[in-house]
Order: C-alpha cells, then structure tokens, then sequence
C-alpha cells in the first residue's frame, strides 16, 4: 500500500488508460510473472480482451522476469509466423515492482535467466522499455511477518540499457499513469498505399502491440 490505493490497482487503472490511448490498428499482448511467468494474452487488436486479463490479474510471489521477457519475445514470434513476415519490429515494455528473485521455479537461476533473456532480445534486435513501479519503502505482511518490497530501479535499468531501451521509475499511480500516457503517444504507425508500418519510439512501460506487422508486449509484474 506504499502506492495508493494499493499498487496492483494503481497499476490496472493506469494500463486501462494506456489500452484507451493506443492507435486502433495496433495489437497488444500481456505477459504477467510472478513465481512463474505466463502469456495471459496473444498479440490481439481486441481491447475488451486485454482489459478484461488486466482485471483479473492478482497479487501472488516472486519476480521471474528473465522469464516473462523470454516469453514476450516468444509472443512477438508468433506475429511474424501469423503474417508470414520476417521481421516484426517489436517493443516489450516491462514493468516490475520488485527485482527478479526466480526462474523457472529455481531462485538461484533468476539473474542468469534476466541475462539470457537480454542476450535473446539484443539479438532479434528488441529493445525493452522498463518502468520500475512502487516505493523502496513497500511492506508486505505475509503470515504476521512484515516483509520488505522495495522496487528495484537498477535492475530495470540495466535490462533497458542493455537492449537499447528507455527506463522510467514511478512512486505513484499519478506518475505511472503520465508515463503510460507518453507511450500511448508514441506509439503509431504510418501508411503506405496498401502496407502498414508501424515504428515505435523508446518511452517504456509494459504491453505488446502489432499494427500489420509490428509487434508491441506488454511484461506485468506485481508483487
């Protein structure tokens, strides 16, 4: 609750208003992670289904980050494969409220996995866009025991620095919110005739998204 109301709603209501901001043709994917990392949703146009997924996100364990990014480039993947398309340019925008603790269930493998994945996101030449969300002062009460959820900026950073990316920080659902306002800005497409492009510039949070052939996912993590 070091982010008002809570974090987790805070985060839902300003992704909400980041669906409503994005250019119609443009498609998201949304990856959650906690102790595991899965795809809620497949790059998709259809905003009730991303919104519906952000509604039934919950609050759960650990941080497998290198494992929600391997997904999400997984996702973008899929869109090329779908439009028979080589290249798909792509953007992952991560947000993350805590710094990776786990990967594929193993806790000693999480920093070598956020490695792996950066590695795999600089070879298909994708750059990752990091908000690190909440307070160093987060608590959470877990069986009567008061345990420390600070954000971790620096991690966030390394990871977006790495792939060419651009990191943000927010300690508040004002400041999260302004930031998915900019990237719902940035993010657009232009047309040609009888081809879409789309070209997204480096302002950083967290969905996936394709307009004819471009892909955006988005990473979500709440502790």
């Amino acid at each position: 609750s070091d982010v008002a109301p809570d974090r987790l709603t805070a985060a839902k209501e300003a992704a909400s208003s980041f669906l409503d901001a994005l250019p119609k043709g443009v498609q998201l994917g949304l990856v959650s992670f906690s102790t595991n990392a899965r795809i809620v949703v497949s790059p998709t146009a259809d905003r009730d289904i991303v919104r519906s997924a952000l509604a039934g996100l919950r609050a759960e364990g650990g941080t497998a980050t290198g494992d929600a990014i391997e997904l999400s480039l997984e996702a973008a993947r899929s869109v090329a494969t779908s439009t028979q398309s080589k290249k798909v340019p792509t953007a992952i925008v991560l947000m993350s409220d805590g710094k990776p603790t786990v990967a594929r269930g193993n806790p000693g493998a999480a920093m070598a996995a956020v490695e792996d994945a950066i590695a795999e996101a600089k070879a298909e030449d994708v750059k990752i866009n990091t908000i690190a969300f909440g307070t160093t002062e987060g608590t959470v009460t877990i069986q009567g025991e008061t345990v420390a959820v600070p954000s971790d900026p620096e991690a966030m950073r390394t990871i977006a620095s790495e792939t060419g990316g651009q990191t943000f920080t927010a300690e508040s659902a004002k400041e999260l919110k302004s930031v998915y306002d900019d990237i719902g800005r940035t993010v657009g497409y232009v047309k040609h005739k009888k081809e879409m492009t789309a070209t997204f510039t480096g302002l950083g949070l967290v969905l996936g998204a394709i307009a004819a052939g471009a892909a955006l996912i988005w990473g979500y993590r709440i502790a």
